[in-house]
């Protein structure tokens, strides 16, 4: 279903799938691909932002606490660990 919304979220997502460690990975599959459902239902996220987020060491799958309204960080700014976009209609 993702896929369908979001194919290039999708394709950033799996690629960050290699190499990690997990006791269950199912569960941690499930839990992510829920985050990354709502992010991509909610927020229109952009290519230069999913390109920057695939860059970071680490990566969190969640919307940035510190974003302003237009899906800006003002917080860490590009190396900001969060993904940002700004909030659909």
């Amino acid at each position: 279903m993702l896929y369908v919304i979001d194919d290039e979220m999708f394709d950033i997502w799996a690629g960050t799938l290699e190499g990690r460690q997990a006791r269950h990975m199912n569960g941690l599959v499930g839990l992510e691909l829920e985050r990354i459902m709502d992010i991509a239902n909610n927020y229109k996220v952009t290519t230069d932002e999913l390109n920057r987020f695939a860059e970071q060491s680490e990566r969190w799958w969640v919307i940035c606490p510190r974003q302003n309204l237009e899906g800006e960080c003002e917080g860490r700014g590009y190396h900001c660990r969060h993904i940002h976009g700004k909030p659909r209609d």
